[in-house]
């Protein structure tokens, strides 16, 4: 597998991007269908309430995905650039470092969640209604954190070394798992809100094998060395160095969450906190595809910039900010015209109702700029620029939305308004600053002297 990663550097970019892009778009959008039956599931399989107390679960499912990421976009960024050095053995060596790595940090992220479930949970905004939904979730699920760290990391490393068709069946297929064993866990063995997590652990250990299987293989390219074991202190800095600001993105939007649940616990109580879980899983879905585009994206930039070929990179960043552009415009117009439509798919209550429609229309309006920002960001990701990439991937949510929520509210009139009206204007501002950015990050892109 590796000695056939010479086509990012060769093929027709916008055909490579549309090769590498549409699976991890298919992927992507499969684990949003996901995620949106999984709503749907619980909602009709136990009741709305449940659907909060997930939601409240939620930012802390990012911040595990952003240890996960830390490691798996770092690992993806190092094996890439290595490839298109020519270096396959430093790639090999990334391999089995990251694999480490993510085992090490998920059994931390197990033990302290166990120790401090419920703290974390008030943390987070839980209110003493979902309180007690939310802990008898949390408490099953703490232990897929190791078999969704490892899938993730799995996924990331197929594409970093061009292979997007397994890294695809890899999101499939823990997708199609976790919605089979959600309908079983739920509507046939009655097992409540835990029956969610479990089906969580059982379908993400099943494709932890698979895919440990398909990449250690012999003939994958990256088979598994004992002397790989041994700590490379160069290349697990440069894979913590480049990854942070994917955690630093996932870390400031869990921030960012605990910020608005403990308003919404005190501007709007256990209705304003169901609705906002509710329109946050259906927004997501909408941002998956563009992080599929960000994802097929990744490995022709980084091959790229380590074989000195600048124009290629310009030119992939043109046709992705084409494409993730089009899904924001599609989410925006659903958002504006269909807002009610789509969420009377999960909530009957006519008050959640009315207020989650409100929510989902000033979320999604200034969606289309999306695609700017995380391109920008997953640019200097591919580059190996730990910095800005860290400065972007955290300026929207701590520098612009926090300060936003604690401020409108003492404008606006219910003051529960102020904390919605925080989106759309956030939004805005993060799009002029970031086209500033990518635009003298475009000029700068020039060869390199070898």
């Amino acid at each position: 597998m590796l000695t056939n990663s010479s086509f990012l550097g060769t093929k027709n970019v916008h055909k490579l991007l549309l090769s590498l892009a549409l699976p991890a778009v298919i992927a992507m959008v499969a684990s949003g269908i996901y995620s949106i039956l999984n709503t749907f599931i619980v909602a009709k399989g136990i009741n709305i309430q449940a659907v909060g107390a997930i939601g409240i679960i939620f930012p802390i499912q990012i911040l595990y995905h952003g240890f996960a990421q830390m490691i798996s976009i770092g690992a993806a960024s190092d094996i890439s650039r290595s490839l298109g050095k020519k270096d396959n053995e430093r790639a090999r060596y990334a391999t089995t470092q990251s694999f480490t790595l993510t085992l090490v940090i998920s059994i931390i992220l197990m033990v302290v969640t166990g120790l401090f479930i419920q703290g974390i949970l008030l943390m987070f905004g839980a209110n003493q209604e979902l309180l007690t939904l939310a802990q008898e979730y949390l408490n099953v699920l703490i232990w897929s954190i190791p078999f969704n760290a490892i899938v993730l990391l799995s996924s990331a490393i197929l594409r970093a070394v061009g292979n997007l068709k397994q890294s695809m069946i890899v999101i499939l297929l823990e997708s199609i798992l976790n919605i089979i064993l959600d309908l079983i866990f739920i509507f046939y063995l009655n097992f409540g809100i835990k029956g969610i997590a479990y089906a969580t652990i059982i379908s993400q250990a099943i494709t932890t094998i698979y895919a440990l299987y398909y990449i250690f293989r012999s003939k994958s390219g990256l088979e598994f060395k004992k002397e790989y074991l041994k700590p490379n202190f160069d290349i697990s800095k440069s894979i913590l160095k480049v990854g942070f600001s994917a955690f630093a993105r996932n870390a400031a939007t869990a921030t960012l969450s605990i910020v608005i649940n403990t308003s919404l616990r005190t501007l709007g109580g256990t209705k304003s906190l169901t609705a906002f879980g509710a329109v946050n899983r259906i927004v997501n879905f909408f941002f998956l595809p563009i992080m599929g585009v960000n994802q097929g994206m990744q490995p022709i930039a980084s091959y790229n910039y380590g074989a000195n070929a600048p124009e290629r990179i310009k030119q992939v960043v043109k046709f992705s900010l084409i494409y993730t552009t089009a899904i924001g415009i599609i989410a925006s117009l659903v958002g504006i015209f269909l807002s009610n439509m789509t969420l009377q798919i999960f909530i009957k209550e006519t008050n959640i109702l009315t207020e989650a429609s409100f929510i989902f229309k000033l979320q999604l309006i200034f969606f289309w700029t999306m695609g700017f920002q995380t391109v920008t960001a997953t640019l200097y990701q591919a580059l190996g620029q730990a910095l800005p990439a860290l400065i972007i991937s955290v300026f929207k949510q701590l520098f612009i939305l926090i300060p936003l929520i604690y401020l409108l509210p003492n404008l606006t009139n219910p003051q529960l308004i102020g904390v919605w009206y925080a989106f759309p204007i956030g939004e805005c501002l993060t799009f002029i600053i970031i086209l500033i950015i990518l635009r003298n990050k475009w000029k700068s892109l020039t060869p390199c002297a070898s």
